[in-house]
């Protein structure tokens, strides 16, 4: 990632490593600089994660590299660390996270049979949500699901078969411990939510933190350290309420663990603040946001390190600036930013208006309400202009939809054009704003490159919407169909069937796969897996799978439903032979031949001359029945 000064960051390229050490790290960042033409003066600030091979590659390599850069470690990273903590303490609550995932997670079945018994139960029926070790916050949130609905989970595990040993010893924890879990995942739910807003917050690319950052994390650390001696009523509410409802050798026990994970979390983010090496500009970058400066210490010394300029400024001019009474300045009091340049620019550039319109006179009062009006004048004129601009390219979507709904040209984007202006012209002939319909419709960009454009953006709106519900659904089910096009190009049609929480369904076409060689079992397998790797498709919540019945599809060892089953990605699904390609095949065992033969001799008869089909059509006239 390349993060260019006053621009958003931008993807410079992505580099996969056989290995990963200080050595090769520092020459794909080496080969990234040099791709993109960027001077290695220009670096200025070389930030990574925690990783130690990260560090030795600056330290090793790039430092030399890069006069002017610093190497500065991504914070996010470092709070994730402190968030580690949780999992790595409470060592029960994280295998029944891990049970609760190799039951649910490659069983759309057993996930099917779960949200039945919630709904049964009358309840919302939710679905597990499963940690990933490298998504943020994901073990937290899968925590959450646990303490709501961990009765649930007690309820349902033991109507499962016991086949599975992930059942087994789920079932085993969830009877011993639910309870003692239940109030843990309470305390790591409420005591976890500060720290992961702020780690939400730094993810924001387009949301400056680092005016703020510095406060936040001192928050953080008050609350860590505020653990470190809590009693079991000085917890939060949730958790307060549920340690009461333990003995009282499971509250002292609860209590002593809470109270060594906030301690083991205070410490690290003490570390972090200690040793980031931004720490400093943190805490002094508030003197340059005026909505943050209340905030900042009354005494000027502690921000002159960072902020040398600083010397030059009198402890009163300071606390000006910080809106601070001279009388206490510990008191803060609240002030308009920029007040005083309003005020300078009044006195220099309209310094005769209090002459000519004096102070309360009914004159500067008439004067006032015509500046307002002249200003709501000028603002209704620039937002006619954006809603008119908006109304035109709505309206040019809307009908670059039917000309490709109706499979026209693009081209005919003109010709629509063309013909509405004509029709308007009598249409809106007697009325008053007819000019102003006129220049609308004229506004109205239809050309061919303007209608491909809308196409594009209309197909890449709807893959978008696709890919959302695929990962939305819970599970769901394929039909594949290969049939030839006119240019002899074999074509895999694959359809794809949703089902989501609300147990509605939704069914659209996933993708067309061109088999420009071969169409066996393998080849159908190697294209649909090679598009199922490069879309990330979840194959692990497919359900079924519906073919042709072809023996390339079919086949007991090389066909593509066998190929499916021997694949370790894809879960244990059901194969379906299409019901419609079943009544094709029963139409072809009837025996008709007799009949289509002398319908086929008379239909080639009469298609074979002209005369005899202007004779055939002038019988039909005359009978009355349609050519």
């Amino acid at each position: 990632m390349l993060k260019p000064v006053g621009k958003p960051p931008v993807a410079a390229d992505l580099i996969f490593l056989d290995r990963v050490n200080f050595s090769t790290v520092s020459q794909a960042v080496i080969s990234c600089l040099n791709t993109n033409n960027i001077n290695f003066n220009d670096v200025w600030a070389f930030v990574t994660d925690s990783a130690s091979y990260m560090k030795k590659a600056y330290n090793t390599i790039l430092h030399g590299l890069f006069p002017n850069a610093s190497h500065v470690t991504c914070l996010a990273h470092l709070l994730q660390l402190v968030l580690e903590v949780f999992p790595d303490k409470f060592e029960e609550l994280n295998r029944m996270c891990a049970l609760v995932k190799r039951v649910f997670c490659q069983s759309p079945k057993r996930r099917l049979e779960l949200r039945a018994f919630m709904m049964q139960q009358g309840l919302s029926p939710l679905m597990p949500v499963f940690a990933v070790q490298t998504r943020w916050g994901s073990w937290i949130k899968s925590v959450q699901y646990l303490e709501e609905n961990i009765d649930i989970l007690q309820g349902f595990i033991p109507t499962l078969p016991p086949t599975s040993k992930a059942v087994r010893d789920l079932g085993v924890l969830l009877e011993g411990n639910g309870k003692l879990l239940k109030v843990q995942a309470s305390f790591i739910v409420e005591h976890s939510t500060d720290i992961l807003a702020t780690l939400t917050k730094l993810e924001e690319t387009s949301t400056p933190t680092a005016a703020s950052i510095f406060s936040q994390l001192e928050d953080l650390s008050m609350l860590f350290d505020y653990g470190r001696t809590a009693d079991a009523e000085d917890w939060r509410p949730k958790t307060r309420e549920q340690l009461k409802e333990l003995n009282e050798d499971e509250r002292y026990t609860c209590s002593e663990l809470f109270k060594q994970a906030m301690a083991e979390c205070s410490t690290k983010l003490q570390a972090v603040i200690e040793r980031h090496p931004c720490t400093e500009l943190f805490k002094v970058l508030p003197i340059f946001d005026p909505a943050k400066v209340s905030g900042l210490k009354p005494d000027i010394k502690d921000y002159v390190q960072v902020v040398p300029a600083l010397r030059n400024v009198s402890t009163e001019e300071w606390h000006r600036y910080i809106r601070m009474d001279k009388s206490d300045a510990g008191e803060s009091v609240i002030a308009i930013p920029k007040k005083g340049n309003v005020e300078r620019h009044f006195r220099t550039v309209h310094k005769n208006y209090d002459t000519d319109f004096p102070p309360k006179s009914e004159l500067r009062k008439r004067r006032v309400k015509e500046l307002k009006s002249q200003l709501s004048g000028q603002q209704s004129f620039f937002s006619q202009l954006t809603s008119k601009a908006k109304a035109a390219t709505e309206a040019s979507f809307r009908v670059s939809h039917l000309i490709v709904k109706n499979k026209k040209s693009f081209q005919d984007g003109e010709m629509v054009k063309e013909a509405f202006v004509e029709a308007a012209d009598s249409l809106f002939r007697d009325f008053k704003n007819k000019p102003e319909i006129l220049s609308s419709i004229k506004a109205l960009q239809l050309s061919r490159s303007t209608v491909t454009r809308r196409s594009e953006a209309m197909a890449v709106d709807l893959t978008q919407q696709l890919w959302k519900d695929i990962t939305d659904c819970e599970c769901f089910s394929l039909q594949l169909d290969e049939s030839t096009d006119a240019s002899d190009t074999a074509q895999l049609c694959i359809f794809i069937r949703m089902v989501f929480n609300d147990m509605t369904a939704k069914e659209e076409l996933l993708t067309v796969l061109p088999m420009k060689e071969h169409t066996r079992g393998e080849d159908i397998f190697q294209s649909f897996k090679n598009f199922m790797e490069k879309t990330r498709l979840p194959v692990c919540k497919l359900v079924s799978i519906t073919t042709d019945g072809a023996p390339a599809m079919v086949g007991r060892s090389n066909g593509f439903i066998a190929k499916c089953r021997e694949d370790d990605a894809f879960p244990d699904f059901l194969n379906y032979h299409c019901i419609i390609h079943q009544q094709a095949l029963c139409a072809k065992m009837l025996n008709m031949k007799k009949i289509m033969d002398v319908a086929t001799k008379i239909a080639c008869s009469i298609r074979a001359r002209s005369l005899q089909r202007r004779l055939f059509r002038a019988h039909l006239e005359n009978a009355d029945c349609e050519p």
